[in-house]
């Protein structure tokens, strides 16, 4: 399973998101940091089996989401 894990900052939950994460047999995680993510429109987002949003700007999960969902 694939999972990105849309964020902003890393506080104590997200640490503990991420390790119980890495813990698990067949999940790739790969981190998202709203504050970097540039999509192209025509390739879309990267592919994931689920997205984790747990960014502290509401607006900019909003987007990103958005994105994911019309892929």
């Amino acid at each position: 399973m694939r999972v990105a894990f849309l964020h902003s900052l890393l506080r104590m939950d997200e640490k503990l998101l991420l390790d119980e994460l890495a813990r698990r047999p067949g999940v790739s995680v790969y981190l998202l940091d709203d504050r970097q993510l540039h999509c192209q429109l025509a390739a879309g987002p990267p592919p994931a089996d689920l997205v984790l949003a747990r960014s502290v700007s509401h607006s900019r999960t909003v987007y990103a989401l958005r994105l994911y969902e019309a892929a």
